[in-house]
């Protein structure tokens, strides 16, 4: 399995796939963000492929993989941030515990002309909690050379605010196993209205994922969710379509 998995990163057997956080308010004109998403072009699971490069000590090499790919990808595409605010890219917990990490990707913004202000880079809570002063030092690092943090799937994890309010973030993620029964589950509702509540508090922005419908949508808008994500709101496209479609609408000669 390890060759395997090193093969793939290799062959590029990987590909790149976007979706649109969008606010909460369909009438907002505040412009949308965007998340990478990893996809396979072969038949092995996404899930267990990494699960092999995390075991294997390769997930970083993925990472790094990701990072250039769109950084170069972003400096070709300038025009993009007329209609796009910014895009979040995941890092793994090997990543985060990787000392070469924050030195990698400053290396990026001084070889890309990609301004730091629209990288969102998305960590999960478990990971990001697992070695808490060391992420909290790299979100400061780079939260002062302009990029934010979101962090992923929140509530899942440990789930303490405790944590929450020692790592200085800028976006949580409301997990989606919360937010797709809120209109028939009354303490899932409850769950996803106190995790925003706190988050508000510590002065954080809230996504709720996996929004599959309207009417979820419309409920997170009056619970005070700012930024919804999920099928209902738009489904992942191919980073390549993605650029072109968005290229095609600034220029359409």
């Amino acid at each position: 399995m390890q060759v395997l998995q090193l093969r793939i990163v290799e062959r590029e057997d990987l590909s790149l796939r976007v979706q649109q956080i969008a606010p909460a308010s369909p009438d907002s004109a505040e412009l949308p963000h965007y998340e990478l998403l990893l996809v396979m072009q072969n038949e092995l699971p996404l899930q267990d492929f990494i699960a092999a490069a995390e075991r294997y000590h390769r997930m970083t090499k993925v990472d790094r993989w990701v990072l250039r790919r769109i950084f170069s990808e972003l400096e070709r595409h300038p025009q993009l941030w007329q209609r796009c605010s910014g895009l979040s890219i995941n890092l793994s917990g090997s990543s985060l515990n990787d000392d070469r990490l924050l030195g990698f990707i400053e290396s990026l913004f001084e070889r890309y002309a990609v301004d730091p202000r629209r990288i969102c880079f998305e960590l999960t809570e478990t990971a990001a909690v697992a070695n808490l002063a060391k992420t909290a030092d790299l979100v400061r690092h780079l939260q002062r050379a302009g990029c934010s943090f979101s962090i992923d799937d929140f509530g899942v994890g440990f789930s303490s605010f405790d944590y929450l309010k020692r790592l200085p973030v800028d976006y949580v993620k409301i997990d989606g196993s919360f937010v797709k029964e809120i209109e028939r589950s009354p303490s899932d509702l409850a769950m996803v209205r106190s995790i925003n509540e706190i988050a508000h508090a510590l002065g954080r922005r809230t996504v709720a994922e996996y929004v599959e419908t309207p009417s979820i949508r419309a409920r997170l808008a009056e619970v005070g969710v700012d930024y919804v994500q999920g099928f209902g709101v738009q489904k992942p496209r191919p980073l390549g379509d993605w650029l072109q479609a968005e290229e095609a609408l600034l220029d359409p000669c």
